[in-house]
């Protein structure tokens, strides 16, 4: 909303993403910096056990103040996440407004090169902190690291080197009149459409649904699947890699689609698939590794495939000048489901 209603020097993309990356690159910078302490556990042996079963020489390898020097990282870690949103804002208005100028049979292929894009730096992404962090302090195996300062440094130095690209490579109109009506208005008048509604709707409750999980999700992936940060690392590159592909399908074939048949179908291939490692894992028939990490790679496809389809939906509503905002209500309506599903999986859980 900001970006499509208070122009900076008469711009209202480039200069909200180069604020962004300017919030992002020093809220890393600063934590490449700040020194972190002492792990809370200084005896990594003792970190699956009950602290009531240890001895008093190992209760004194517990740093109990690391908790509260964690508070400095979590504000600055809010404070780069918001810069994020401030540059993805500003790309999502550049992005719709490019997209609503490609013809009816090719539309929405700036958002699928978009998206296969960024699946290939994180690909990169995950790769480097798949190696750089993978000591026993994070679960792995190896005797040297980047550590999480330097891991930091460098995530500060891609958001400084993406600022001239942010600033010289986006083509962008200066602003010379504002939109015929308030965004809220425009809001309003959107929401009461059934087809907004409706998709709203379906955006809230498919996060709510496909994001209900188990609490005990991370411990059965270290504990008995016993998976090491390199290869989660390996697994989340390729499944980066299968996403692309994914992507690059339905961008290439599938823009003509049924849009509900497709989305139904990734999600019941999501859950079959899903289903064999879960099982296997939890209880005891395979546990390894390999089988968590390597079986719902499959997923990624059809994964993919509901992902861009549900987002090709907000490039045929008429944006009239507000594309930041429109786009941004279909990630919020999204968004807001996050907590629900959250608040739903330890309510449910809480019972077992």
């Amino acid at each position: 909303m900001l970006s499509d209603t208070i122009p900076i020097f008469g711009y209202r993309r480039r200069p909200y993403m180069v604020i962004g990356w300017l919030m992002t690159g020093i809220a890393c910078l600063l934590m490449s910096v700040l020194p972190l302490g002492d792990p809370y556990y200084g005896d990594q042996s003792i970190a699956n056990k009950a602290i009531d079963t240890l001895s008093a020489e190992q209760i004194a390898t517990i740093d109990f103040d690391a908790p509260s020097r964690g508070i400095k990282l979590i504000i600055l870690l809010t404070i780069g996440q918001l810069g994020t949103t401030f540059s993805y804002s500003g790309y999502s208005g550049v992005l719709v407004d490019i997209s609503q100028q490609e013809s009816a049979e090719s539309r929405g292929t700036a958002m699928g090169n978009g998206m296969i894009f960024y699946n290939i730096f994180s690909i990169l992404s995950a790769f480097f902190t798949g190696l750089a962090l993978n000591t026993p302090e994070y679960g792995g195996s190896f005797s040297w690291t980047v550590t999480f300062n330097g891991v930091m440094g460098v995530c500060a130095a891609m958001s400084f080197i993406v600022l001239p690209f942010t600033w010289f490579c986006i083509q962008e109109e200066k602003m010379i009149t504002r939109p015929a009506k308030s965004v809220f208005v425009y809001l309003y008048e959107l929401v009461q459409t059934p087809i907004v509604y409706r998709f709203i709707a379906f955006r809230f409750f498919y996060n709510v649904f496909s994001l209900f999980s188990v609490t005990a999700s991370s411990a059965i992936q270290s504990t008995w699947a016993k998976v090491e940060p390199v290869n989660n690392g390996i697994a989340t590159m390729i499944a980066a890699l299968v996403t692309l592909i994914g992507t690059w399908i339905v961008k290439t074939y599938g823009l003509g689609w049924n849009w509900r048949v497709v989305i139904v179908a990734a999600q019941l291939l999501v859950v079959c698939i899903d289903v064999w490692p879960t099982f296997f894992t939890i209880w005891d028939v395979v546990r390894s590794q390999w089988l968590w990490l390597g079986v719902p790679l499959l997923e990624k496809v059809p994964a993919a495939a509901a992902k861009y389809i549900g987002a090709l939906f907000m490039l045929e509503i008429e944006t009239e000048g507000f594309d930041a905002t429109l786009f941004g209500l279909g990630v919020t309506a999204q968004d807001v489901g996050r907590p629900f599903a959250t608040v739903l999986t330890k309510t449910v859980n809480g019972f077992f």
